[in-house]
């Protein structure tokens, strides 16, 4: 006996849709901040109805949560040759300039009270945390005596996006280069040593 398939009310979910919003929410974000994003303006800019957005995400939080969460997922394209400097310079403008650093700069306000979009960011953290350690053991950086951590902690994008959204100005990727090679400069002797 064979049991009967469901057939799902309403339209299937177009995966363009879904993109279209997300971009649209990061392109007002960058603009605008996040007071300005509202789903209404996020839905006209997208050519799309609010509905559709509420059949993706159950609110304005968790649809904010998953454009940064999608702002921080583009990947980074690493400079050939792979050096030390060039490669935690190329993470860092892909997590601080652009996108991803305009949609978190404009998110910083809600870290805090919002449960999901907290996750995300933190969640995000987590992965340029590990990025910069998969960094330091292909290039053979020292990672024990705290020279890792040191560095980390002064190279973070979460700290860097943090004091620029305060300071009103974000940096180039000319400056993250000169102050990536200013905090390597004493781990890439220690790997040459």
């Amino acid at each position: 006996m064979t049991t009967p398939t469901r057939r799902r009310i309403g339209r299937p979910t177009d995966p363009d849709l879904t993109r279209r919003l997300l971009d649209a929410a990061a392109q007002l974000l960058a603009e605008y901040g996040s007071e300005r994003c509202t789903i209404d303006a996020v839905a006209e800019l997208a050519g799309a109805g609010k509905a559709g957005l509420y059949r993706r995400w159950p609110s304005r939080e968790d649809f904010l949560a998953a454009v940064l969460a999608d702002a921080l997922a583009a990947p980074v394209t690493y400079p050939e040759p792979r050096t030390p400097a060039g490669d935690l310079a190329a993470l860092l403008a892909a997590r601080v300039t652009g996108r991803a650093g305009s949609v978190s700069a404009a998110l910083l306000s809600l870290i805090g009270p919002v449960e999901s979009i907290r996750e995300a960011w933190n969640h995000a953290r987590r992965q340029t945390f590990a990025a910069v350690v998969d960094l330091a053991a292909t290039h053979r950086l020292p990672i024990s005596g705290g020279e890792l951590a040191h560095a980390v902690e002064q190279l973070a994008a979460w700290h860097l996006v943090d004091a620029l959204a305060h300071a009103g100005r974000r940096p180039d990727a000319e400056t993250i280069a000169r102050d990536v090679a200013d905090v390597l400069a004493p781990l890439a002797e220690l790997a040459t040593a």
